[in-house]
């Protein structure tokens, strides 16, 4: 399979990168700068700014799968800015119809419900320097949701790390489960190695961040292959 990480330089698309290259899958790294890119990995690293949709689909030419691992590594004070990034990648995808790449989307925990019908978006008390994060999320799943000519996917992560100013880090908060959204249709991974050379003792930081059927496959409701 071929796959095109956006935002491949980050933290967890670095891993992302580095888990499918180790299960046989072609990988092209999509940065905004590869001059300055820190993707540590053989394979193709292209330029490709997420908001802009030319790019973005030059990058994902021919490919199976578009994984977004967009994220913004300082404290973020525009709430908007995944939806926009959400509307940008599915502006570059819808051109290319029912033969396009399914987006798969590494998403945050806001959608999640910390109550019956009380999501972690909506919760009193957020971290000043995280809401417009955690509420950014959410609403780019609000967005997605109404997409139907766009095979997607979105995976609220069950939990974050956070690291106080001083101390080790801490995690939370932590719902009962993560979810996984699919839209139009479910998503299923296809490995291009044998089950039995990737078996491992445990889920790599890449499963346990996508939530997908790499590893949690039965509890997303979707077979493993």
């Amino acid at each position: 399979m071929r796959v095109t990480v956006i935002g491949a330089s980050g933290r967890i698309g670095r891993r992302i990168v580095a888990e499918a290259v180790s299960r046989g899958h072609e990988v092209v790294a999509a940065v905004r700068d590869p001059a300055v890119s820190n993707v540590d990995f053989n394979g193709r690293v292209v330029g490709a700014d997420v908001f802009d949709p030319a790019a973005v689909a030059e990058a994902v030419a021919g490919c199976d799968v578009v994984v977004s691992a967009v994220g913004h590594a300082a404290s973020l004070d525009d709430r908007g800015y995944y939806v926009r990034a959400a509307r940008s990648l599915v502006e570059a995808l819808r051109p290319l119809g029912d033969g396009g790449p399914r987006l798969l989307v590494v998403g945050g925990f806001g959608s999640l419900e910390r109550a019956p019908g009380i999501q972690f978006a909506d919760s009193d008390g957020l971290p000043e320097h995280a809401a417009p994060e955690i509420v950014g999320q959410r609403d780019a799943l609000t967005y997605l949701r109404g997409v139907a000519d766009v095979r997607w996917t979105y995976s609220a992560l069950r939990r974050v790390a956070s690291r106080p100013a001083s101390g080790p880090a801490r995690t939370g908060p932590c719902a009962t489960a993560s979810t996984v959204t699919h839209g139009p249709t479910p998503f299923r991974w296809r490995t291009s190695r044998s089950r039995s050379s990737t078996r491992r003792s445990g889920p790599s930081t890449c499963s346990r961040a996508l939530a997908l059927p790499i590893r949690s496959s039965r509890a997303a409701g979707v077979p493993r292959r």
